[in-house]
């Protein structure tokens, strides 16, 4: 943030936009809840957390406000909850589990909350959960570069961050009618175009019935290497290698010789397209909701090669982004969803919901370097040993994937949610997708 953008924020706080409020919607019937979290190494005590989540809260108001009058009010939330536990770190998925379930955000906030579990051999997970209408994936992982400056003995700049939501930065004609009437468009589109392959056919249930699941994959530096060079070779990105994956396991385990026709949603990072659209980063370090997303379709069979697929995704999604589409749901599609809860009511709303809306087969996040947020090894007495980001899958549908590197480590995290899809197909795509990403590194070898 340039000296221009610290202000003093009122009490009275801001009115939610768009995209604010569809999430405020949303919470009532999808679990909404994103969360990072780091192992370190380092002394740490239950008054140093105390403080530094003070200081987090000081630094990024919205971490620390209620919501009342769909506005935001600042300055009288409760401080961020800290639980304390103690787990081995072969358990510590568990923990991470539980940070994903339905809870809904209080209106009088906070808005973020943290678990501290201890391992033994001076090792801890600190995880950090937010309400998705004050953060985003980026948004996590600031709020938790700037948890770790604060418990590795350094300070924040006392200065409070102002977050006044992205539709502050939206090019000039970007948001308005024109823009909504297009996401009435694209969304009518979305309904008669073939119905996606959905990986699990259980029935719907409330958010209070459903439980996340995670699997974690981690690859080391060379088999991250390898995935990359898989990518440069296929003329894709990372992100195009990483769904590609996905999409043949969707296609193996379907079994249809004729392929399956898959929807993926791809989460978009709205500060790096804001800043590219106004040329310069006008966004900087606040907490906030950046994501929009664009949705590519793909016809896919067993036995399609990994290179083309990924070709095929990183065209469609670069395509996706040309032509605008991350601006109609922010905050476009954001109103329309705030509308159609308005007109339908909370239980109308979320059937519909269920069965037309967040129909993707599958959910896509990839924040990329994790450095470039700011996220190093080392935060003063505290060495960072591995950092990992986690997203509730019932907001897009029943399954989802992120990924992120940090220290030229590539990780990546399946998420599903039972009883939509069981235990053992849940396993079983995490199984085939570890397989394929770490037989690149295989076939490099052979070559």
């Amino acid at each position: 943030m340039t000296p221009r953008d610290v202000v003093s924020l009122p009490r009275a706080g801001r009115p939610l936009t768009g995209v604010e409020a569809m999430a405020s919607d949303a919470d009532e019937a999808y679990t909404m809840s994103f969360t990072t979290s780091a192992l370190v190494e380092g002394p740490i005590s239950t008054s140093a957390l105390r403080h530094a989540l003070d200081a987090l809260a000081a630094r990024h108001p919205l971490l620390g406000a209620a919501i009342e009058d769909d506005r935001f009010h600042f300055g009288g939330a409760a401080p961020i909850e800290l639980v304390e536990r103690q787990a081995s770190l072969e358990s510590i998925e568990a923990s991470l589990e539980d940070s994903l379930q339905h809870q809904r955000w209080t209106p009088r906030g906070p808005r973020a909350r943290c678990v501290c579990t201890t391992h033994g051999d001076g090792l801890a997970t600190i995880a950090l959960t937010f309400d998705h209408r004050v953060s985003d994936g980026g948004s996590g992982v600031i709020a938790l570069r700037d948890l770790l400056t604060v418990l590795g003995g350094d300070r924040l700049p006392d200065e409070p961050l102002d977050s006044p939501g992205q539709e502050h930065f939206l090019p000039p004609g970007r948001g308005g009618v024109r823009d909504f009437v297009r996401a009435l468009v694209h969304q009518a589109a979305a309904g008669v175009r073939p119905r996606p392959f959905r990986l699990g056919d259980g029935p719907a249930v409330p958010p209070d019935a459903r439980r996340t699941r995670i699997h974690r994959i981690r690859l080391d530096r060379t088999e991250s290497l390898a995935v990359t060079r898989a990518a440069k070779a296929a003329g894709a990105t990372v992100h195009g290698v990483l769904v590609g994956a996905v999409a043949q396991a969707l296609a193996e385990m379907a079994g249809e010789a004729r392929g399956v026709p898959l929807r993926i949603m791809h989460p978009v990072d709205m500060r790096r397209v804001i800043s590219a659209v106004v040329g310069e980063d006008r966004i900087g370090d606040a907490v906030g909701y950046y994501v929009s997303a664009v949705e590519t379709e793909h016809h896919v069979r067993p036995g399609d090669g990994l290179a083309a697929l990924a070709h095929d995704v990183t065209a469609a999604v670069r395509g996706a982004k040309e032509r605008g589409e991350p601006f109609l749901s922010a905050p476009s599609a954001g109103k329309l969803l705030v509308l159609a809860r308005k007109l339908l009511g909370a239980r109308r709303f979320r059937e519909l919901g269920e069965r037309e809306l967040f129909v993707s087969s599958f959910s896509f996040t990839n924040l990329g370097a994790l450095e470039r947020l700011g996220m190093a090894t080392r935060f003063g007495r505290l060495r960072v040993l591995e950092v990992s980001f986690l997203a509730s899958p019932s907001v897009f549908g029943a399954s989802a994937m992120s990924a992120s590197s940090f220290d030229g480590a590539l990780e990546v995290v399946l998420h599903h949610v039972e009883p939509r899809i069981d235990a053992a197909t849940g396993a079983q795509l995490a199984e085939r997708v570890e397989a394929t990403l770490r037989g690149l590194g295989a076939s490099e070898d052979a070559g």
